[in-house]
């Protein structure tokens, strides 16, 4: 496993995945890709006001998301590990898989929050969406409260 995409989207699971990615790499004298994916704006048909406040925000948050990100990834580096970092925005599964090919990756890791049914059901699943799409090995690693 020399190549691992994390899939990092931090939540509280975040700190496990990132470890769990590091220790996989440094075991391997791999490289690792961070990558968050940030959802697109929602689309919005015959407002006015909204879209611009809802797009304001949005560009914040992913200004934000940016800045968490490359101070991750900084710190990672300073443990010697070989890392690059990607915020990408579109559909999660679809950029985790689009990444996970172009990296050339040999392990996909990624967290879930133990959603019950319903809510896997009404709004889906990264992990599950992830496993069914690939095949590429994954790592799940739960969140605490799973």
């Amino acid at each position: 496993m020399k190549r691992v995409l994390a899939a990092i989207d931090f939540s509280k699971v975040t700190k496990a995945v990132v470890e769990a990615a590091i220790k996989i790499v440094k075991n391997n004298d791999g490289s690792l890709r961070l990558l968050h994916v940030a959802e697109p704006p929602p689309d919005f048909i015959g407002q006015e006001v909204g879209p611009q406040v809802i797009r304001d925000q949005k560009a914040k948050e992913i200004k934000e998301s940016h800045r968490m990100l490359s101070d991750l990834a900084k710190q990672i580096r300073d443990e010697g590990i070989d890392v690059e970092e990607f915020l990408i925005q579109g559909p999660t599964i679809d950029v985790i898989l689009n990444q996970a090919e172009k990296f050339e990756a040999d392990l996909i890791v990624l967290g879930t929050h133990g959603k019950n049914a319903l809510e896997r059901v009404l709004m889906g699943s990264t992990s599950e969406g992830v496993i069914h799409k690939t095949k590429i090995p994954v790592l799940i690693i739960p969140s605490k409260e799973s």
